[in-house]
């Protein structure tokens, strides 16, 4: 993004001075060493997808459908999996690449992108990444090699987001100056702005409210404003 906003600078730059303009920096869309084995053909540089592998044997077609936040490091995953013996039970997808080696059955991996979706939301409290991902598991002509239980799985996205995944650190400092709190009514008002923009929540409304009221400690006793 740094990229592109300075490249469009550039430009605009260049036009004011009557010079050539700078051409804008494609996106890179495929980040393989060797190019032609790229699972994507070239566009393996991808996000938030739900993705489908085609195993394809002599005799049998298998698919089986995932979902990826980066799909050049689930892919990565996929191929480790297949590759130790360890890791066979990791996706019903490894599974069943084992089962064919050990069969000594020949076999050809196709990959291919079915769906780009928006990640979990805190704002709509949704997920369209694992939604998607049910929708075409429920079809078993694109995902023969999943099982039903997977469409029981809660969101991972959304865990992720909880406040227990991150790391909170606690900051001492010295009050150098104190200014007094905004006021109630221009809060409020800055609030029904932005609601206009953003949806907020009664409950969100009443705990920005509630945190006008600061309070600050000072060697241990608590200090409030005392034009709050």
């Amino acid at each position: 993004m740094k990229a592109v906003i300075s490249s469009h600078n550039k430009n605009m730059l260049a036009q004011d001075h009557g010079a050539t303009a700078a051409p804008v920096q494609q996106p890179r869309t495929c980040n393989c060493k060797n190019k032609p084995k790229c699972p994507l053909q070239g566009n393996c540089v991808k996000e938030n997808v739900v993705y489908q592998a085609t195993v394809a044997t002599e005799t049998t077609t298998e698919t089986h459908v995932g979902l990826a936040s980066n799909f050049k490091e689930r892919y990565r995953n996929h191929q480790t999996s297949f590759r130790h013996r360890s890791k066979r039970n990791e996706t019903e997808l490894s599974k069943y690449i084992w089962d064919l080696k050990d069969r000594k059955k020949s076999f050809h991996v196709k990959w291919r992108i079915l769906r780009s979706c928006q990640p979990y939301s805190n704002v709509s409290k949704e997920c369209d990444l694992c939604l998607q991902e049910k929708y075409f598991i429920i079809r078993k002509d694109l995902s023969s090699l999943n099982k039903r239980n997977e469409l029981a799985s809660s969101c991972r996205h959304r865990n992720r987001l909880s406040l227990k995944f991150f790391r909170i650190l606690f900051i001492a400092f010295d009050v150098v100056e104190f200014y007094p709190s905004i006021s109630l009514e221009l809060l409020s008002e800055a609030l029904q702005f932005a609601s206009e923009h953003d949806p907020i929540t009664d409950n969100e409304r009443h705990i920005i409210l509630e945190a006008k009221s600061s309070l600050l400690y000072s060697y241990g006793e608590p200090w409030g404003k005392k034009t709050s």
